[in-house]
């Protein structure tokens, strides 16, 4: 089997797909797709994909769904402006990617052992990474906000102890301050689309970077908890709802993550280091 098939009842013609020209040069036409089903459809394929876990199926992808409007009749056939629309996202290959530059390269692995201590907070700063990369936000979310209770938390476990460190960090505001006025946010979170501006507005852009530190344990206490009662309690699969707080996070912990490694890596010793090692290799010597 390669798809599978979800059919629904669409009588309310305001939720149809509409088509009209654009008066601005270079688009070609504005499309306004409302897929009134389209959480129905998610939440069934979510359920059936756990009752055929028992089965083997380890997975039913989601990310590319197809939505077909089939006309009933020729007067509907007449209005429909739009019969299909195919969602996706083109992820840049390596290839796309600008590569690093040898001397970034040299000067990692030459002054690692110097930054040492820093390990498990660029650890969980790499995975963050590497699960927004597969848009597993869930999981980027997570990663982040270990590696902020790492550096920040004192030990501290109770959420009002963990606020009252965060708070009171002036690094860990500071980098919450430069994150929030970097231009590059409302852009990403406006192309992935309008809910996630409005969320990034609300949750982020509106408030100072001492609450904004506040709401990162409260969202840590979020994700630590979850309840079959709870109506609107987070769903695993559901990464999207938790799009806005891995970009601000990810902006956030890029910040703290550089000042660590960037006052050894970009010094003038780690440069000293580095020409000297280069020049020795290039007359066959050994440097140490």
């Amino acid at each position: 089997m390669k798809s599978v098939s979800l059919t629904y009842q669409v009588p309310d013609r305001s939720q149809w797909p509409t088509f009209t020209a654009s008066p601005e040069p270079g688009i070609a036409a504005n499309v306004v797709i409302h897929s009134p089903c389209i959480d129905l459809a998610q939440r069934d394929i979510r359920t059936a994909e756990g009752i055929l876990s028992f089965f083997g199926v380890q997975q039913i992808p989601w990310h590319n769904p197809e939505e077909i409007y089939i006309p009933e009749s020729e007067e509907e056939e007449r209005d429909l402006a739009i019969h299909s629309m195919k969602y996706g996202r083109q992820k840049l290959s390596p290839q796309d990617l600008p590569p690093i530059s040898f001397d970034i390269v040299a000067r990692a692995l030459m002054r690692a052992r110097n930054l040492t201590e820093y390990e498990v907070p660029l650890a969980f700063f790499r995975r963050g990474k590497n699960d927004v990369e597969q848009d597993r936000h869930i999981e980027a979310c997570l990663d982040y906000l270990f590696m902020l209770e790492t550096l920040f938390a004192n030990g501290k476990f109770k959420t009002a102890q963990v606020k009252e460190q965060y708070a009171s960090s002036e690094s860990l505001t500071s980098a919450i301050s430069e994150a929030v006025r970097d231009i590059d946010l409302p852009r990403i979170a406006t192309h992935r689309g309008q809910q996630h501006y409005e969320a990034l507005s609300q949750r982020y852009l509106s408030k100072p970077p001492h609450e904004i530190a506040k709401g990162f344990v409260e969202l840590r206490g979020r994700l630590h908890h979850h309840s079959q009662k709870r109506g609107k309690t987070w769903h695993p699969d559901n990464h999207d709802e938790f799009f806005v707080d891995a970009l601000v996070l990810g902006q956030v912990c890029f910040r703290i993550a550089f000042a660590l490694i960037s006052k050894d890596v970009f010094s003038k010793e780690a440069e000293s280091e580095y020409f000297a090692n280069y020049n020795a290799a290039t007359r066959g010597e050994e440097h140490t």
